[in-house]
């Protein structure tokens, strides 16, 4: 943003250079230098204010880095794009995944816990006529089932309620992922065409603005206004950029950026 409204100021202060010689040779009115002076100092104001906009920015990531910036060199660019996300694999989707297939042991745990026990012995017993006989036994001890049929049903709802709350959270995230999806290609497709076909046009509307103007072809608020809709135009391509990565940044929030 700095720069943009460093160039702006720049061609202000170019156009009242321009309009001062004029109105020296008595080309001009004291009026048209007087708006030019103006144009200059609005021009000069809002570069002012953009600096200490990011001088106040640098300071505030110096604080979170624990160290100075003094500078950010770069510049953003548009060229992001979506990568293909396993959504299984997600953070939040595993965390409840992990869940269910602890429940789903403690159920099994449960059941075989219930089941009955069999167990077959032998006894040697000493009859009347003095001779000694073996005799098997076969036993099946039966668990208090009710008490087991408690625990296994509240795992089962438990497991119920989670296997809810997975398919929740994945339509949640195929939700996210494709309103991102659709905005961050709206956004590049603006911008695309804002680079491609406006804002060059805008470029030679505003270089010819200038010389039209030496030639007295048009008047200083007729190129006043080519230039700060030329302007206007470099600033809504630097809040789409913005834009793109602000919405890119969710992308990577929801789990699309992986080392």
């Amino acid at each position: 943003m700095t720069n943009i409204w460093k160039k702006n100021y720049e061609t202000a202060k170019e156009v009242e250079e321009f309009v001062k010689k004029a109105y020296e040779l008595g080309d001009v009115t004291e009026l048209e230098l007087l708006r030019a002076k103006r144009e200059r100092s609005i021009a000069e104001v809002k570069l002012k204010v953009s600096r200490s906009k990011y001088e106040a920015s640098l300071k505030e990531l110096s604080r979170l880095l624990a160290k100075e910036v003094r500078d950010v060199e770069g510049e953003l660019s548009a060229g992001v794009a979506m990568k293909e996300v396993n959504i299984d694999t997600l953070p939040v989707v595993l965390s409840i995944k992990k869940k269910i297939e602890a429940i789903d042991r403690q159920i099994q745990l449960e059941k075989a816990l219930a089941k009955p026990k069999l167990a077959t012995g032998f006894v040697v017993e000493e009859s009347e006529e003095g001779y000694y006989g073996l005799r098997g036994s076969l036993t099946l001890e039966l668990p208090l089932f009710y008490r087991r049929e408690g625990e296994i049903l509240q795992n089962i709802a438990m497991k119920k309620a989670l296997k809810r709350r997975l398919e929740a959270e994945l339509l949640k995230v195929k939700s996210r992922l494709e309103s991102v999806k659709i905005r961050l290609e709206t956004l590049q497709k603006e911008l695309e065409k804002l680079e491609r076909e406006v804002i060059p046009r805008a470029r030679e509307e505003l270089a010819l603005a200038i010389k039209s103007y030496k030639l007295k072809a048009i008047t200083l608020l007729e190129l006043s206004d080519v230039r700060r809709k030329y302007y206007e135009l470099l600033i809504n391509r630097a809040e789409l950029l913005l834009d793109i990565h602000r919405t890119y940044s969710e992308f990577i929030e929801i789990g699309g950026w992986r080392r």
